[in-house]
């Protein structure tokens, strides 16, 4: 009976360690809700990305058939008069919106590509990978080290201090 629940305790041992590696390697599947929600702050940067390139070719298409004369319009007559300003704010409108669409889009994919969730998550597994977290234990150790000195020595004074009373 013993050989039994020990075998019993053992097999429920192997399936839960067989559940908790599935749990895990569900954690890190390309289909699970982490990984979904990584993947979709690239594509909303490709959207982005689509529409911003979309109102830039529409802009350019604007511009070149305001230019360009009609059919039947002598070729000889003056282009219309170019407002220097407007045109100068409508470049830089569609530069940013460029600018910002790229970004979140190679953002999201690179955080997509190297699991990272949030800053917080980002912050810590670079702390790790340049030593940071040794880095500052041992500098809590020292002043804490410090402090103690300080203690002691004032300590001293105010043993002193009672003596010579």
């Amino acid at each position: 009976m013993k050989g039994n629940t020990a075998e019993a305790s053992r097999s429920a041992q192997d399936a839960g360690s067989e559940s908790n590696s599935r749990s895990n390697v569900d954690d890190s599947s390309i289909l699970s809700a982490r990984s979904r929600r990584q993947f979709s702050t690239f594509a909303f940067g490709a959207t982005l990305c689509l529409v911003s390139a979309v109102l830039t070719k529409r802009t350019f298409v604007r511009r070149y058939n305001t230019s360009r004369p009609a059919f039947f319009e002598p070729s000889n007559n003056p282009p219309p008069p170019i407002n220097a300003a407007k045109l100068a704010g409508e470049a830089l409108g569609l530069a940013t919106i460029n600018v910002w669409s790229w970004a979140a889009m190679i953002g999201g994919g690179t955080l997509w590509a190297f699991d990272v969730s949030s800053m917080a998550e980002f912050r810590q597994s670079t702390r790790d990978a340049l030593g940071w977290n040794e880095k500052e234990q041992a500098a809590q150790r020292q002043e804490q080290d410090m402090e103690d000195r300080i203690a002691k020595i004032l300590e001293r004074r105010e043993a002193e201090r009672q003596a010579s009373k």
